[in-house]
């Protein structure tokens, strides 16, 4: 399904407010979301882009629907602003966590699958067909690329202009965090990872 520039601005401006509401549902605290605009990319271009840096946490679900609306969800965040976001999270000042742990890493999943899903929902309510993913799962950066390729050998992805970039800022305290939600919509992307989810 071709997803038009207007469906994705309107998408962005709604997913950004459902997110601000289910932050401020999560920390007790008024929290600014704002979202630099929605690009589409092609495949091999978005690509490049998510797998550009080596510091950043990556998180992936499949995007599937009874449409023809299928493909891969993948969520990125710098360790940096992993810490912001965890002290977000327990309600504390911005600096007091030093490492990320375990319980925060669980917590930091949870909110990207909470900000995929305010984007996605929104999305479905724009185009009326119901859009699902699964809990978002942590990958590392070399499993993302090799799943990516798998699919890409499947089909001619390179070239498709099917990929989403919504680049999300959330500000607490004075403080912003950034993360960056990916929407590669393919067939052989959602049909590769539920495989993989199967395994």
């Amino acid at each position: 399904m071709e997803i038009s520039k207007e469906i994705l601005q309107k998408t962005a401006l709604v997913g950004s407010e459902k997110t601000a509401e289910s932050m401020k549902n999560l920390t007790g605290t008024e929290i600014n979301v704002s979202v630099s605009g929605a690009e589409a990319l092609t495949f091999e271009s978005l690509v490049e882009r998510i797998l550009s840096r080596d510091d950043e946490f990556l998180v992936y679900t499949p995007i599937y629907s009874k449409s023809d609306i299928s493909g891969l969800a993948v969520l990125t965040i710098a360790k940096d602003d992993m810490i912001v976001l965890a002290d977000m999270l327990k309600h504390q000042e911005i600096g007091m966590t030093k490492t990320v742990d375990e319980i925060d890493e669980s917590a930091i999943k949870e909110t990207l699958n909470i900000l995929a899903n305010s984007y996605l929902n929104a999305l479905s309510a724009i185009v009326g067909t119901e859009i699902h993913i699964n809990a978002p799962k942590s990958i590392e950066r070399d499993d993302l690329k090799d799943l990516l390729n798998e699919a890409s050998k499947a089909s001619a992805l390179e070239n498709e202009k099917a990929s989403t970039i919504f680049e999300t800022m959330m500000e607490y305290l004075r403080q912003q965090t950034r993360v960056q939600l990916y929407l590669l919509f393919n067939k052989h992307l959602a049909q590769v990872a539920l495989a993989r989810e199967a395994l």
